[in-house]
């Protein structure tokens, strides 16, 4: 697969400091998605195998 030259300079905003995870994160995960994310995770329910033992869990 022949893919196109092109640069690897990264451009941020003025105002965002390549040294600052913080900033850097909430660039990409806004808090729209974080809720997203955290709703998705609380509605994943894993079923028990035996439903007479519905709060056991296997050992991962």
């Amino acid at each position: 697969m022949q893919l196109p030259q092109f640069g690897w300079e990264i451009t941020l905003p003025e105002d965002v400091s390549p040294d600052d995870p913080i900033t850097l994160f909430t660039m990409y995960y806004t808090p729209e998605i974080i809720d997203l994310i955290v709703k998705k995770t609380n509605d994943y329910i894993r079923k028990p195998q035996d439903e007479s033992c519905p709060y056991i869990q296997a050992n991962e």
